[in-house]
């Protein structure tokens, strides 16, 4: 399976291609292919493939899910591999779990910027690997709301500063408005 993960142009990775390849989406993502192996069942199709260009040639991609990243208090235990060779993990801390083995280290593998990154939690290529996994088999990757239900969630904050607008003094007119866009319950 391919590892690629997708960022946005602000360098932030928040989504991946579960199928990809050149020409057409020929790969599946290994979280995908390591779910399929583990439950001894065929791959299906995700969906409708989406494509960009890649200079004369071009990229198919198709299956775009957003990540749920679970934050530094949340993240996996990690062993060094000399350790677990070594026998300093205990059989029990690894029997009958799925492992992902590789580099972590600075300067080795893959360094993921992702939401809920800061100076000292940048993410390894292995971790956002596993991360996608557990989302795959859990089926707990983040879905964007309908436009549909966009437009009523804007229609009726829109509407309700209206309507309090006729109630509040202006100072407390901002704030409300202010809190209402922000998503601040007062």
């Amino acid at each position: 399976g391919h590892v690629h993960f997708e960022t946005d142009a602000d360098g932030v990775c928040r989504s991946v291609f579960l199928r990809e390849g050149v020409g057409q989406p020929t790969w599946a993502h290994i979280a995908v292919s390591l779910a399929h192996f583990l439950a001894d069942e065929e791959q299906t199709e995700v969906e409708a493939a989406s494509v960009s260009a890649s200079g004369g040639r071009y990229v198919a991609r198709e299956g775009i899910r957003f990540i749920p990243f679970m934050g530094v208090e949340r993240r996996y235990t990690r062993w060094s591999y000399l350790e677990v060779l070594e026998g300093k993990v205990p059989r029990a801390a690894l029997q009958d779990k799925i492992v992902f083995v590789g580099a972590t280290a600075a300067g080795l593998g893959d360094r993921v910027v992702t939401p809920t990154s800061s100076a000292d939690t940048i993410l390894s290529g292995v971790e956002l690997n596993a991360t996608i996994f557990d989302a795959y088999r859990s089926n707990s990757f983040i879905r964007p709301l309908q436009p549909i239900t966009q437009f009523g969630f804007n229609f009726f904050t829109s509407l309700l500063i209206v309507l309090c607008s006729a109630f509040l003094a202006p100072q407390q007119l901002l704030v409300f408005a202010a809190s209402s866009l922000l998503g601040i319950n007062l």
